[in-house]
C-alpha cells in the first residue's frame, strides 16, 4: 500500500513540476514579448524622429528653392515635406502592432506596389547611409590617412606602373586614394 502512495505522490510531484515549468516558460515568453515591444517602440520613435528630420530638410530645401525663384520645385519640395511629415506623425501615433498589421494588409492587397516600395526604400536608405557615412578624413576600406597609424605601422599600397608592381607607403590620403590596392 505504501508503494501506491509513494507512486501517487511522485506522480503528483512530477505533475506539479510540469505545471511550474509551463508557468515559468509562459512568464519568460511574456517578458521577452514585452522587451521586444519596448525595443520596437523605441526604434519606431527614433525612426519617426529621423523621418521628421527628413521632412524638415525637405522643407528647408523648398524654402531655398523659393528664394532662388524655382517656384515649381519649391512647391514640390514643400508638398513632399508635408507628406513625409504626415508619415512621421503616423509612425509616432500608432503602436508597433497596428503598424505591422497595416503593412501586412497593404502587402496582401497590393503585393507589386509593396515590393516596389520595399526595393525603393532599401535603395534610398542604402544611398543615404553610404553618403552620410562618408565624411572628409574618414577611414575607408581601401585607404586611410597616415595620421591614423603609428610611424612604425604606415599602410603599404601596391602601385602599378607599366614596369610592374612596387610596394610603397603613401604619404598623403590623396596618394593613398590614387594607389590601386590589392
Amino acid at each position: 500500500m505504501q508503494d501506491v502512495n509513494t507512486s501517487s505522490s511522485i506522480g503528483d510531484g512530477v505533475a506539479e513540476m510540469k505545471d511550474q515549468a509551463r508557468e515559468k516558460t509562459r512568464e519568460m515568453a511574456d517578458e521577452a514579448r514585452r522587451q521586444a515591444t519596448d525595443t520596437a517602440e523605441r526604434q519606431k520613435t527614433a525612426a519617426a524622429d529621423q523621418v521628421g528630420g527628413v521632412a524638415s530638410a525637405l522643407r528647408r530645401t523648398g524654402e531655398e528653392l523659393g528664394r532662388q525663384d524655382q517656384g515649381y520645385l519649391a512647391d514640390m519640395a514643400s508638398q513632399f515635406a508635408d507628406s513625409v511629415d504626415r508619415f512621421a506623425g503616423q509612425l509616432r501615433d500608432q503602436d508597433v502592432g497596428t503598424l505591422l498589421n497595416r503593412t501586412q494588409e497593404f502587402a496582401r492587397r497590393r503585393p507589386g506596389v509593396f515590393l516596389a516600395g520595399a526595393v525603393a526604400t532599401g535603395f534610398v536608405l542604402t544611398r543615404f547611409l553610404k553618403s552620410s557615412g562618408r565624411r572628409e578624413g574618414d577611414v575607408t576600406m581601401h585607404t586611410a590617412s597616415p595620421d591614423h597609424y603609428p610611424a612604425h605601422a604606415q599602410p603599404t599600397a601596391v602601385v602599378h606602373s607599366g614596369d610592374g608592381a612596387m610596394p610603397t607607403s603613401p604619404t598623403t590620403t590623396e596618394e593613398a586614394g590614387n594607389a590601386r590596392t590589392h
